[in-house]
């Protein structure tokens, strides 16, 4: 899967730079929120959203524009986002358990790659003033890699669901908003089988990946 190159017009959007301007903008905005409360508290049992930008994993696919230029997937890219529920175990420690969806694709004008895949997320932390520390595990399900093109039927191949373990590293800039960093280690397997064959090996895909990511608490 990784050799796969095919060609598209069009080049695909970069979301890095959008991801950065948006955490700039939250840590500012925290920051102002912040001046005359009390934001090293931890808030009670709530709900939560996150969304982040992540890099990493083995590239699986490669789609090649008319311009030269390539867009590339990889299994530990680029974008999720998810709702979630804390629980307070005590005064500093508490238990965030979340669903979410994790994806990274580039498309053309006539044709898109794509690896995608539903997580659900446990992690404890312990957090001290406004920094926190978490170690916890994901479990990825409903794991595929899909071609599209306008020339034939779409390509589809699905992973095992999979188990990982997660650290997380985050500053809570306010009771309500903070940021951090997230390493996520995962590996996903796929049947590499024989044209035409239901028999085969199952091939392992590194998915494991960093992390920044923005959480809301509602």
């Amino acid at each position: 899967m990784g050799d796969t190159t095919v060609e598209a017009h069009m080049r695909g959007v970069n979301l890095l730079m959008p991801a950065m301007a948006l955490l700039a903008f939250a840590h500012c905005a925290a920051a102002f929120h912040c001046q005359g409360q009390d934001c090293d508290a931890v808030p009670d049992r709530h709900f939560l959203a996150y969304l982040g930008f992540s890099y990493g994993g083995d590239e699986i696919g490669t789609l090649r524009y008319t311009d030269g230029s390539r867009g590339k997937v990889t299994a530990g890219g680029i974008i999720l986002f998810g709702l979630g529920l804390r629980i307070p175990a005590g005064k500093r420690i508490y238990t965030e358990i979340s669903a979410g969806y994790h994806a990274d694709s580039t498309s053309g004008s006539d044709a898109s790659l794509g690896f995608y895949r539903d997580t659900v997320q446990l992690i404890p932390y312990l957090q001290i003033g406004r920094q926190r520390l978490g170690i916890g595990a994901t479990y990825h399900y409903n794991v595929y890699w899909k071609f599209s093109d306008n020339h034939g039927p779409d390509t589809r191949v699905d992973f095992r669901n999979q188990a990982g373990w997660m650290v997380d590293y985050s500053l809570m800039q306010t009771k309500m908003m903070g940021y951090g960093l997230r390493y996520t280690r995962i590996e996903y397997e796929h049947l590499n089988a024989a044209a035409g064959s239901k028999v085969g090996e199952f091939v392992n895909i590194d998915g494991s990946n960093l992390a920044v990511y923005l959480q809301i608490n509602l």
